[in-house]
């Protein structure tokens, strides 16, 4: 989530216990990130990272600008809880106490997958230069331009990864927009 500073959090939780990392740069606006996080049930570790993607194209800060995009937290050990398998998987949204899809966000995200382990830095290097992630421990990866039609497109959003576990897009989001790598 974004936090109120304006900085990238990861929040852990099974509904009793909570374990909030935050990074401390925060989001610079106009600007794409590449934003992995990771979580070990079994060692209860975690962590969070933002990397700048910044071209002369998809920037309100250029090349030349001098911003820090890139930022890391971890937290090692001592998160004593697991994932439940009926739980869901809420990107860019927020819930009500009774479980409404509810707030709104405005901007973009591009790319958006789960890996059953975290990625090493080949695979994210892969990805920060437009490459895919590793399929071997690919659980999903949506790819919000799948779908379209002469008639436009619906709500569900096809995961191209080797379980088929689409998204159900909430709020009629906006797809086909112009995204990191965009020129």
């Amino acid at each position: 989530l974004i936090g109120a500073h304006g900085a990238m959090c990861l929040r852990l939780g099974d509904g009793e216990q909570v374990t909030e990392l935050g990074l401390s740069r925060r989001l610079a606006p106009g600007c794409w990130d590449l934003v992995t996080a990771h979580w070990d049930a079994d060692r209860g570790t975690a962590g969070l990272r933002q990397w700048g993607c910044v071209n002369r194209w998809n920037s309100r800060i250029g090349l030349v600008a001098p911003y820090e995009y890139d930022d890391a937290a971890d937290h090692e050990g001592g998160i004593a809880f697991a994932a439940s398998p009926a739980g869901e998987f809420l990107i860019a949204g927020t819930r009500s106490a009774d479980g409404a899809v509810i707030g709104c966000y405005n901007g973009k995200i591009d790319l958006i997958g789960v890996q059953l382990q975290a990625l090493d830095q080949t695979a994210i290097d892969t990805m920060r230069e437009g490459g895919m992630p590793p399929a071997a421990n690919m659980a999903t990866y949506w790819d919000t331009s799948v779908g379209y039609s002469d008639d436009g497109i619906g709500d569900v959003i096809r995961d191209v990864g080797p379980h088929g576990l689409d998204a159900l897009g909430v709020n009629r989001p906006i797809r086909g927009m112009k995204g990191w790598n965009w020129r």
